[in-house]
């Protein structure tokens, strides 16, 4: 078998049924320095209960990729309980499939281990609504104030409504999230405003807003002013696609002046 992999890559090909997988078992078993592995767009069911298998036989991974797999619903639990043995695991990313409840519980319990390393989750376009956001909420804030996670990706879940991402926001003070994204969703006004206060009072350091074109000019301004303040801590802004109005404009340019961060 071999020892020396330390990036394996799957991607667009045919695992015949997770046969792949049971093929490769020994480098599983005896490489210590595989770190980096991606499944992307290429399981099927039959593949998936072999994944979470061999993710039992080794511990060593610091990032997975399990990405665009259109498993809808029926294996991320799985293999999201399998990398709880991988305990230098700081990056995981789950974009692009369709994660059920069941899912996010498991990454919940992954995310409340105290010896968790986590310190980023990508769930862009992950089919995610208010329960399952909510759940992810409540596993990052009171009582685990040390959380190591930093950036969160949920960018591409238009279903999650204003409601969560109120709660979102009410709670990241607890957190340690630097950067959160949270392009193509539902935010308005209500939810912007309660976002500008926040970033006054948290770790946030970067903010991706692209086409959130449910935020008018009331919540633009808000969160422009907040940049004013001296507790600001943002240095990343990303508004692309969002069609501002002349005073929001404005806002923004005179946040830019006063602003020492951005």
């Amino acid at each position: 078998s071999n020892r020396s992999i330390i990036n394996l890559v799957f991607r667009g090909c045919n695992l015949y049924g997770g046969f792949v997988f049971s093929t490769l078992l020994p480098m599983f078993d005896n490489n210590p320095n595989l770190k980096y592995m991606s499944v992307i767009k290429c399981m099927e069911k039959e593949s998936v209960n072999m994944l979470a298998f061999v993710l039992t036989r080794f511990g060593t991974l610091k990032k997975f990729q399990y990405t665009d797999n259109g498993s809808g619903n029926m294996g991320e639990e799985k293999i999201i309980k399998a990398l709880a043995s991988h305990s230098n695991l700081k990056d995981i990313d789950l974009s692009s499939n369709e994660i059920g409840f069941k899912g996010m519980e498991a990454l919940a319990a992954l995310l409340e281990n105290p010896n968790s390393i986590l310190e980023c989750i990508s769930l862009e376009k992950s089919n995610l609504d208010d329960a399952k956001l909510c759940t992810l909420i409540d596993a990052l804030s009171y009582g685990n104030e040390n959380s190591s996670l930093k950036k969160v990706e949920l960018g591409g879940n238009p279903e999650i409504t204003s409601l969560a991402w109120k709660y979102l926001f009410s709670t990241i003070r607890y957190t340690k999230i630097e950067t959160l994204t949270m392009w193509g969703n539902s935010l308005n006004d209500s939810a912007s405003k309660l976002l500008s206060n926040k970033v006054k009072s948290s770790r946030l350091k970067s903010l991706n807003l692209n086409r959130c074109r449910s935020i008018t000019e009331n919540g633009w301004c808000a969160l422009f002013g907040a940049a004013k303040s001296t507790d600001c801590t943002l240095e990343v802004l990303h508004l692309c696609n969002n069609g501002f109005d002349d005073n929001s404009i404005i806002s923004l340019t005179s946040s830019l002046i006063v602003n020492s961060t951005l």
